[in-house]
């Protein structure tokens, strides 16, 4: 709905509506459908609006709506250890296919992290992450009638990102973590260049 509606150049705004609370339990096992539809259709919008988002540089705040409601989401525990082990796992299963999608050093570097023992040591350098998703992108759009086996292989590379971001955001507090989320969102937009590279070389 968002992206359909920037592209048709329609006023966009933001609203408060307050805390978005879910069932106090570990999300991690509904994270691999959850990408699958999100990621998903984020790529087949990439498909569509091709022609629309190449062309696009930067970013701009929107206005906000609405008062702060007051509501915090309530803290749950994360099966931290499965997230890193179904990574691992991954990369046993798909590992000549991540050789294939991703770039060598990102290869390396999601080796070694494989080899890290202690959960609460795992780090997945954002740099990697956000070439990872990039690559994915260019693989998604470059393989129509195979694009969503190619996709259910970045679920386990997903895990591990989340597995992470525990680490990272594990002494935040809420306002810390927003912030960390936007700059995960500003990386995404400062090598923008890198994916619409991909994007042309899968066009040749």
């Amino acid at each position: 709905m968002t992206t359909s509606a920037i592209v048709g150049n329609f006023k966009i705004c933001q609203a408060k509506l307050g805390a978005k609370l879910h069932d106090h339990r570990d999300p991690s096992s509904d994270l691999g459908p959850m990408l699958r539809q999100v990621v998903g259709t984020i790529f087949q919008l990439m498909d569509q609006y091709q022609d629309y988002w190449l062309k696009v540089d930067g970013s701009m705040e929107v206005p906000t709506l609405g008062k702060f409601a007051g509501q915090k989401a309530k803290a749950f525990d994360i099966d931290q250890a499965n997230l890193v082990e179904y990574f691992k796992v991954g990369l046993n299963n798909f590992g000549g296919v991540w050789k294939n999608i991703i770039e060598a050093k990102d290869f390396k570097i999601i080796r070694e992290i494989a080899r890290i023992d202690k959960s609460d040591q795992f780090l997945m350098p954002l740099d990697t992450w956000v070439r990872i998703v990039y690559r994915y992108a260019g693989a998604f759009h470059a393989t129509p009638r195979q694009r969503f086996k190619v996709l259910d292989t970045l679920t386990p590379l997903y895990y591990g990102r989340v597995g992470s971001l525990v680490n990272e955001l594990r002494d935040k507090t809420p306002e810390e973590a927003e912030q960390h989320f936007e700059q995960n969102a500003l990386a995404f937009e400062r090598m923008k260049g890198y994916m619409v590279g991909i994007w042309k070389r899968k066009e040749e």
